[in-house]
């Protein structure tokens, strides 16, 4: 099983290629197919997961590393960490459950079906590859994977101003990629020059010593590592995204079809997240300590700001597009505390956003094939008419909230407190998301659940059927699951967090008794 990432990571594509190949009368298997490639991939995960060595002393395992162009430095290098466990397996669960919760809805055209499913498999390749990837040129061939088909889906397939979405997307997305491959030259370059032969791997790179000079111009800005640190974190700002990197956000989740919403929001701003905890911060520390007071401030207004944006929308996948931004801030304020326990909060809330921002979009999904819109004020008075989606609803709304219990709650708390022993006025004003968060959620329920429903159309709709009863119970069991029992989905995560955060902080780290975020030193 030496090239078990390998699998891992290129099977999903080759099945998309595959699907794209399938001729005219097997067309409307591609939906099937594309599910046992994606279920495949998750075992595949899963074995690898529970032989991850949390003691092992390299951190890195299954680990590939071959020579792909030497002249430039470049490796085919994979391998499982710490740090992207976790996301791997978040990818691999959320795949299979977007392709079986959205399943009914591209139903009637086989062809879209097809195309739909091959570019979707070809997006988890690119993601699993970003995760995995110990090579910054692998990294960033990865990284741009993505893009294409996600452009591709939401311009053949989303709402009546996807033209104008697509653009918007795909020029924030590939300007940032653009500054991000300038920097992966430019560091590849010193690195060449110091040792003598180029080398762009994670290891070889964070070795480097970058100047920084924090007395040239705004907070060293203009020293090497503050240009190599903004020209990476414009590609992670977007891409995750922080305010005001974000304008590309509300109107794509909103065209895009909800099998792709859910990639994008559950997936896709976490290579941004994933990117700024394995690269910018490590690999930059004196720019990001610099840099901190005001990316801990415009994380903390990200909170608040798309929390009030999500009260006053009309429509329900815009708010949940403007929820996701406020959550996603609650991860960049724990990166940007950069505190072990933070940090750990902070890749803890990813996989914890993840399953609840799918549970939300797939919502969305199953409302709108109901009732043909998403305007709420063609809702209400569903809960007695469709008691198991309420129920299901509610779940995930109670993770969302934070409630305790929830695994919502476990990754806001540990990143609340890394923040308040950073910057205290800062952690109040983020605080506010919390009661904010819970009138924006607790507002979407109640307007479609509840109330008076607007029409007669509400006795003729059916409850959740079986595939759709599946994927929720699937996702409430993960939410609950890592709400009482987070040690299991952190533990793998800790020496990894650790060294991290003493990259920029060489004397904080987690208390020995402060093992997982959610404990409390005694």
């Amino acid at each position: 099983m030496s090239q078990i990432l390998s699998w891992i990571v290129l099977l999903p594509a080759l099945t998309g290629l595959l699907i794209l190949l399938l001729p005219k009368s097997l067309e409307a298997k591609s939906r099937q197919i594309a599910v046992i490639a994606t279920l495949i991939v998750a075992a595949l995960a899963l074995w690898a997961a529970q032989a991850f060595d949390v003691n092992a002393a390299d951190p890195l395992h299954f680990h590939i590393r071959t020579e792909w162009i030497p002249m430039l430095g470049i490796h085919y290098d994979l391998a499982l960490d710490g740090m992207n466990l976790p996301l791997v397996l978040l990818t691999v669960l959320l795949t299979p459950l977007a392709f079986i919760g959205t399943w009914n809805q591209t139903s009637g055209d086989s062809t879209m079906q097809k195309r739909m499913s091959a570019l979707v498999l070809i997006m988890e390749t690119g993601a699993l590859g970003t995760f995995l990837a110990q090579d910054l040129f692998l990294f960033y061939i990865f990284w741009e994977v993505i893009l294409l088909p996600a452009y591709l889906l939401i311009g053949m397939y989303g709402g009546a101003e996807r033209m104008k979405t697509t653009l918007q997307f795909f020029l924030y997305t590939f300007a940032g990629s653009i500054l991000m491959l300038v920097g992966i030259a430019w560091l590849v370059h010193m690195q060449s020059q110091t040792t003598g032969h180029p080398d762009a791997s994670f290891q070889a790179l964070m070795n480097l010593k970058i100047p920084f000079a924090s007395s040239q111009g705004p907070a060293g800005l203009f020293s090497t590592q503050g240009l190599l640190f903004a020209a990476f974190a414009a590609a992670f700002f977007i891409k995750a995204p922080l305010v005001p990197f974000h304008a590309w956000l509300p109107s794509t989740y909103r065209q895009a079809p909800t099998l792709v919403s859910i990639y994008l929001a559950a997936i896709l701003s976490k290579m941004g997240t994933y990117g700024i905890l394995k690269i910018l911060i490590p690999m930059f520390p004196e720019a990001a300590h610099s840099f901190q007071p005001v990316l801990m401030s415009l994380a903390a207004f990200g909170i608040v700001y798309g929390a009030l944006l999500a009260i006053v929308q009309t429509n329900f996948k815009t708010a949940v597009a403007y929820s996701s931004l406020s959550h996603v801030s609650y991860i960049l304020l724990g990166l940007f505390s950069l505190k072990a326990e933070g940090m750990g909060g902070a890749l803890l809330q990813m996989v914890n956003h993840g399953i609840a921002i799918a549970g939300l979009f797939m919502i969305s999904g199953f409302l709108e094939k109901r009732r043909g819109s998403l305007e709420l004020k063609d809702f209400g008075g569903w809960a007695p008419q469709t008691p198991v989606l309420a129920t299901g609803f509610m779940v995930i709304v109670l993770s969302t909230v934070a409630l305790p219990g929830s695994g919502g709650f476990v990754g806001e708390f540990a990143i609340l407190i890394a923040s308040f022993r950073v910057n205290g006025y800062i952690t109040a004003v983020a605080a506010t998301g919390m009661v904010l968060g819970a009138v924006y959620m607790l507002n979407l329920y109640q307007k479609t659940m509840f109330g008076r429903y607007v029409d007669d159309y509400v006795k003729k709709v059916a409850d959740l059927d079986f595939r759709e009863i599946f994927v929720l119970v699937v996702l409430g069991i993960f939410i609950v699951g890592i709400g009482i029992t987070p040690q299991p989905f952190v533990a793998p995560s800790r020496t990894a967090i650790e060294d991290s955060a003493k990259r920029v902080s060489p004397n904080d780290a987690l208390p020995e008794r402060q093992a997982v975020p959610g404990q409390v030193s005694r």
